[in-house]
């Protein structure tokens, strides 16, 4: 459970397809995460995060501390169509997506249990995401922007349940996938220094090429840090 937390949280732009690929062969490489959780000062867990790369220059595995991983299969235009996650016990997932223009409209679970569903504005920004499962349950989520295509908030049932707040530095995520799927998961340009739901805080320490080599990530409410490092080629 707590290299999948440090997954989710660590994925928390948009350019065309060829405009992704040659800005990725240009860009430095993130290759791995290390991260300490501390409370109370105490040295509590540990964890790591290396991202592989294929021909494509794309990420196509995910590679976790504790036997987590998750593979990335791209079609002939270099665009995500299927992810495989397999957990520490060997049990694995899927997620295939659709497309329609170039973004990612639909994504269905590997058992066809869920389906969620993706809507974007005429600068095609993912503003709406409509969730269904088995049950006929649907949850839907709005999202807004800053200037630099970065998620300000995230509104359901007309609140606002998160909101965040950027540094003006490049995210090394940006450029790990295909523009299409950056905006599923919600990886703008900048890096996050405050989100809101439980005044998580994060302060960073850059390379001289502006990317972050440290960060300090607090969450208040809970009395926890986690202290990230970056490693790049």
């Amino acid at each position: 459970m707590k290299k999948l937390l440090l997954i989710s949280t660590l994925f928390f732009g948009f350019i065309s397809c060829s405009d992704d690929h040659e800005l990725i062969i240009k860009q430095t490489k993130l290759l791995k995460i290390t991260e300490e959780t501390y409370e109370g000062g105490d040295l509590t867990s540990s964890g790591f995060i290396e991202y592989k790369y294929g021909d494509n220059n794309f990420v196509n595995e995910l590679i976790a501390s504790g036997g987590y991983s998750i593979k990335y299969i791209y079609d002939f235009n270099n665009q995500i169509i299927k992810i495989i996650s397999t957990d520490s016990n060997g049990n694995s997932g899927e997620a295939n997506y659709s497309y329609t223009n170039g973004l990612i409209t639909t994504e269905t679970s590997g058992n066809g249990n869920s389906t969620i569903n993706y809507f974007y504005n005429n600068s095609n920004q993912l503003t709406r995401i409509s969730g269904n499962t088995s049950n006929l349950s649907v949850n839907e989520t709005y999202l807004t922007y800053d200037t630099n295509e970065n998620v300000v908030n995230i509104i359901y049932n007309s609140e606002i349940i998160d909101s965040f707040e950027y540094d003006n530095k490049p995210n090394p995520f940006r450029l790990l996938f295909p523009s299409a799927y950056s905006k599923i998961k919600h990886i703008g340009n900048n890096n996050v220094i405050l989100r809101n739901d439980a005044n998580r805080i994060t302060t960073y320490k850059y390379n001289s090429n502006n990317y972050p080599v440290e960060a300090n990530h607090s969450i208040d409410l809970l009395g926890i840090v986690k202290i990230r490092e970056f490693f790049y080629n």
